[in-house]
């Protein structure tokens, strides 16, 4: 695999991962809407797919404790 072939496979779960944020950003309860905004990551998180996948996967974290509540 060459390497403009993974950076378009990189950026390409990256713009995926974007998409599936925006999603998550918005949570229902009782008919009423609000905002999950991501947080930023610990300072370790290296490259931009860790990034989003670390920002999606607490914003999911989040929801599911504010659904339990």
């Amino acid at each position: 695999m060459s390497g403009d072939q993974g950076d378009r496979r990189t950026q390409a779960r990256a713009d995926r991962l974007r998409r599936e944020i925006e999603e998550l950003r918005v949570l229902v309860i009782f008919g009423k809407a609000y905002p999950v905004e991501p947080r930023e990551p610990p300072y370790f998180i290296g490259d931009e797919v860790a990034y989003l996948e670390w920002q999606r996967d607490d914003i999911e974290w989040r929801r599911f404790w504010i659904n339990k509540g």
